[in-house]
């Protein structure tokens, strides 16, 4: 798999140290390696091929990741936080994809409509940033906690879709929304636990 954004990785991996303009380039490219991943995701190809291209993306950037991680953090901390943050975030979009192949592979299609007399969670609102609740459904997605009745794994775009549903918010296109939230992160959201603690007490 030759692709512009795998060969820049190794590219900026192998510098010397000077790595001005890589971070610029670097993010530009991992968005146009995402809608290449995606566009295979919904391409005519077989399952059994498009999981295999996915695969072999996520087996590239895992080789690249254990080839150069050393070399890079020890010429640049600053700089190894950025491109590994890159690969982690590019390895997390590949991942909503298999798990979707996974999951259309082993559901039933009947488990995929929605039944007439399904329950609705009453109208809430969401008071902070799209993004923030496109990062915390992703959070919880990856996690891997909640699941089906019948034990298995819902796919990214309906979990995404139910629960922007609950807030009101329609989220049509999950993956595309979160391959731009993912390029533009250059470090991991922090969540601070909440004080649940009662008026009172000590």
């Amino acid at each position: 798999m030759h692709q512009p954004f795998l060969s820049i990785l190794e590219q900026a991996a192998t510098q010397t140290g000077n790595y001005t303009g890589y971070e610029d380039l670097l993010q530009e490219q991992q968005s146009a390696f995402m809608k290449y991943i995606q566009r295979c995701f919904n391409s005519d190809l077989s399952a059994p091929k498009r999981f295999q291209f996915l695969r072999t993306a996520d087996f590239k950037l895992d080789e690249l990741h254990l080839k150069y991680a050393k070399i890079v953090q020890e010429k640049s901390a600053h700089f190894y936080r950025f491109w590994s943050m890159l690969i982690v975030n590019t390895r997390r979009f590949i991942a909503i994809d298999v798990e979707t192949l996974e999951f259309q592979r082993k559901c039933p299609a009947h488990m995929l409509v929605e039944p007439d007399n399904a329950h609705t969670f009453p109208p809430c609102n969401w008071a902070a940033q799209r993004t923030d609740l496109l990062e915390a459904i992703f959070g919880i997605f990856q996690a891997d906690v909640i699941r089906l009745k019948d034990g298995s794994r819902s796919s990214f775009t309906l979990f995404a879709q139910e629960i922007g549903n609950i807030f009101g918010i329609t989220i049509n296109h999950p993956h595309d929304e979160m391959r731009k939230v993912l390029s533009q992160k250059k470090s991991d959201t922090v969540f601070q636990p909440c004080n649940f603690s009662h008026e009172g007490e000590k």
